[in-house]
């Protein structure tokens, strides 16, 4: 050690020089400055940073336990050593408890070399072991920011496509009526711009919404306390973890009365994503009907509060039961887990003063329990509705299939039958009224409609179908009409807000079939039929 900076809390010079020397004999170079107040001691401690602190346990109006405290207030991990003449070793035994590191006495410090040696070792460990943390905290929420950001880039280029088209033809509509030719017609088309502002506003708000969710991982000043409303960040997790939702289970959310709690909303929000998160990925994406998640709040007494979610997934095998907590320990395959998403969730709600508690049956499924204490003397807050997943959007990463690019004009072609599927309403009418002057357009929100519409005979020269959506997927649709309808399996074009999960991918990786990005504009929607259509 180069040097030891040394805060001596006493009242004796004297003393306090014999400390300096013994430190010195054992070859240590040691900087110090000796304080008796508190006041004192304060301002040493605001100027200069310390390595250890050696008080005595009594001084005239000052003393070590009056000195620990003022190390606490400001929040510090220093080595603290009571140097003092003969004590009782009650007294030695309550100031270990209350946070002392080590008690000396002063006619026998052949010790106290050592002894701070331990003490400052054992702190920079303490030190660098919570740097370790906040690394391992921010490598998780960094692996549930990426697995998430492909959902989350689907759930706004869904409502930025209804925007930019409705913004269109809303520039369209109003360009119409400067013409004389259609003055006639002129509150028809007024209303149809308000409509179509009006869809671009709600769009715009549910964009909105997303990024506001999106803050809970990025906001800097982490370690702000405040109330919460645990119900407030359930919802913003699952608004997060919606796309996973969606396509792979059936959520229910029972929301009972509820107090606030105290605590962070960053970390507990990390906390919850990553238990929900679990729960979604214990069942594997297919048919979200028989499978459910189901996330509960009730009250359990008055000083706490209880979050359950349960999965009817996979179930963990007892073996692994006890292990779930330890960092790093994984059932995923390679690649598709960190093994720290448990185990940081354990810290964060055990570090609220809470406990989380796991029951599962392999085959049946796992509840994970979180318990909470609750703000003191609040009352409760009203009870939420209970509501099955609301309806949300799909998303991305870059994909090899054939992308569609927007040159400067179209070819003209052939006007044909076009099936447009897509689970976003106001997005299939903006398709229908984008091609309704060339082609003839269905539109259909739901996969199994669209096939309903094939068994019985209708037959489409392209069918532009949404890769992500509830119930049936586009990749579904697509492996159906292979087995049923090759010819029209062939026919099909895929539009996406993203390809998030492994599935689509593998499948975008191996099919012919184009792909269109949303958000589109018109003019790359005709390109793309022009290329699939044969020219007029």
């Amino acid at each position: 050690m180069d040097k030891l900076r040394v805060l001596i809390v006493e009242d004796s010079e004297a003393d306090a020089l014999l400390l300096i020397r013994e430190l010195r004999r054992g070859g240590l170079h040691v900087e110090s400055e000796r304080v008796q107040t508190a006041e004192e001691m304060q301002r040493a401690l605001a100027s200069h940073p310390f390595d250890v602190i050696l008080a005595d346990f009594v001084l005239p109006n000052f003393g070590a336990e009056q000195a620990l405290a003022v190390m606490r207030q400001r929040s510090l991990d220093l080595p603290f050593v009571i140097v003092s003449g003969k004590v009782d070793d009650h007294v030695a035994v309550e100031m270990m408890r209350a946070g002392a590191h080590d008690f000396l006495s002063k006619d026998k410090l052949a010790r106290l070399v050592p002894a701070v040696l331990r003490e400052v070792r054992e702190a920079t460990l303490r030190r660098e072991s919570l740097r370790l943390q906040e690394q391992l905290l921010i490598s998780e929420r960094m692996a549930s920011v990426g697995m998430l950001a492909a959902g989350v880039a689907h759930e706004l280029n869904n409502p930025l496509t209804v925007v930019t088209a409705n913004l269109a033809f809303a520039c369209q509509q109003l360009a119409l009526l400067q013409s004389e030719s259609v003055q006639q017609s002129e509150s028809v088309q007024l209303g149809e711009i308000e409509r179509f502002l009006h869809e671009a506003a709600d769009a715009a708000e549910r964009m909105r919404l997303i990024v506001r969710d999106l803050k809970i991982f990025s906001r800097l000043n982490e370690e702000v306390h405040s109330s919460i409303d645990l119900r407030q960040v359930l919802d913003t997790a699952l608004r997060l973890a919606q796309n996973e939702i969606r396509h792979r289970v059936r959520l229910v959310k029972h929301y009972g009365e509820i107090s606030l709690i105290e605590g962070n909303e960053l970390r507990l929000g990390q906390a919850l994503l990553n238990v929900i998160v679990n729960a979604l990925q214990s069942i594997p994406e297919g048919q979200p009907e028989p499978s459910e998640v189901r996330v509960v709040t009730r009250q359990a007494g008055p000083d706490h509060v209880v979050v359950e979610v349960s999965d009817t997934g996979s179930g963990i095998p007892p073996e692994h039961l006890s292990r779930i907590f330890d960092p790093f320990f994984t059932t995923k395959p390679i690649g598709e887990g960190t093994g720290l998403g448990l185990a940081i969730t354990h810290r964060i709600i055990t570090g609220l003063g809470g406990k989380i508690e796991v029951e599962s049956s392999v085959g049946n499924g796992t509840l994970v329990r979180m318990t909470l204490p609750t703000v003191a003397k609040r009352s409760l807050t009203p009870a939420a509705s209970t509501a099955s997943a609301p309806r949300s959007l799909p998303a991305s990463p870059p994909v090899s299939a054939p992308l569609v690019q927007s040159p400067a004009g179209s070819v003209p072609v052939q006007r044909a039958k076009v099936l447009v599927i897509d689970d976003e309403p106001a997005l299939g009418m903006i398709v229908q009224l984008q091609l309704a002057d060339q082609h003839d357009v269905e539109v259909d929100t739901h996969a199994r409609d669209a096939l309903q519409r094939l068994i019985r005979g209708e037959r489409f020269a392209v069918i532009l179908c949404d890769l992500m959506m509830p119930e049936m997927t586009g990749v579904d649709l697509y492996y159906a009409l292979q087995r049923q309808f090759p010819d029209q399996a062939d026919k099909m074009v895929f539009m996406t807000g993203g390809a998030f999960t492994s599935r689509t991918q593998e499948f975008l990786s191996q099919t012919r079939s184009p792909l269109l990005e949303k958000p589109f504009d018109e003019s790359q929607l005709r390109t793309l039929l022009s290329q699939v259509l044969p020219a007029s």
